[in-house]
C-alpha cells in the first residue's frame, strides 16, 4: 500500500507540474515578440514616409513641367505658378494680410523669389480672395484694376512684365488657400489665346489629382 501510495503522489505531482506555464519562457518570448513587432512597425511607418514623400516629389515635378509647357502653348505667357496663402498654421482672418509661398512656377525668378513665406501684397492678396469667393477670377487689363494695380503690387506686376492675369482656386481651407495662375506681358485682347480659360481649368484639375 505504501508503493501505491508514492505512485499516486507522484503522478499528482507530474498533472499538477504539467499544469504550470514556463513564465520565464514567455516573458523572455513575448519580449522578444514585442520588440520584433515595433522594429516591424518602425520599418513599415519609415517606408510608408518615404514611399509619400518620393510620390509627392514626383507631383510636384510633373506639374512643374506641366506649368512649363503651359507657358508655351499660351501667347505672351510669362508665367505659370502655383502658390498658396496661410497664416503660419493660424486661421487666416480676411482683415489682416496673411503670407504667401509660390509653391512651383514656370518662371525661375518668381518660384526662387517666393519660394519662402512673405506678407502677401495688397493687389494680390486681393486677387487671392476674388479667386477664393468666385472660385476662379481674371483680369485683362490689370492697369484699369485699381484695387489690384496698386502699391507695392503695382511695382513687383511691373517688374515681372505683368499686364494681365487669370486664376483658379485649387482648394482651401480657414488656414490654407492654394491657387493656380497665369500671367502675361500683354493684355488679354491682344494675346490671341482662345482656349486661355479651358487652359486653366485643365492645369487646376492636374494640381488637384495630384494633391
Amino acid at each position: 500500500m505504501g508503493l501505491l501510495a508514492v505512485k499516486d503522489d507522484l503522478k499528482e505531482l507530474i498533472q499538477e507540474t504539467s499544469k504550470q506555464e514556463p513564465i520565464k519562457k514567455i516573458d523572455r518570448d513575448e519580449g522578444a515578440i514585442i520588440l520584433e513587432n515595433e522594429d516591424m512597425l518602425k520599418q513599415m511607418r519609415d517606408s510608408i514616409a518615404e514611399a509619400k514623400a518620393n510620390r509627392v516629389l514626383e507631383n510636384n515635378k510633373e506639374i512643374s513641367r506641366e506649368s512649363i509647357l503651359i507657358k508655351t502653348r499660351l501667347n505672351y505667357c510669362n508665367s505659370v505658378s502655383y502658390w498658396k496663402v496661410h497664416n503660419n498654421g493660424e486661421p487666416i482672418e480676411p482683415d489682416k494680410r496673411p503670407f504667401v509661398v509660390v509653391l512651383i512656377s514656370s518662371s525661375a525668378d518668381i518660384e526662387f523669389d517666393y519660394k519662402d513665406s512673405n506678407p502677401i501684397e495688397g493687389g494680390y492678396y486681393y486677387f487671392a480672395k476674388q479667386m477664393l469667393e468666385q472660385g476662379s477670377m481674371s483680369y485683362p487689363n490689370v492697369t484699369m484694376m485699381n484695387s489690384v494695380y496698386q502699391g507695392k503690387t503695382r511695382k513687383i506686376m511691373d517688374q515681372n512684365r505683368t499686364v494681365s492675369i487669370m486664376g483658379a482656386t485649387v482648394k482651401h481651407s480657414p488656414l490654407e488657400w492654394y491657387f493656380v495662375s497665369f500671367s502675361f506681358s500683354k493684355p488679354s485682347s491682344e494675346c490671341n489665346n482662345p482656349n486661355d480659360s479651358r487652359e486653366l481649368n485643365d492645369f487646376r484639375r492636374f494640381v488637384q489629382k495630384r494633391q
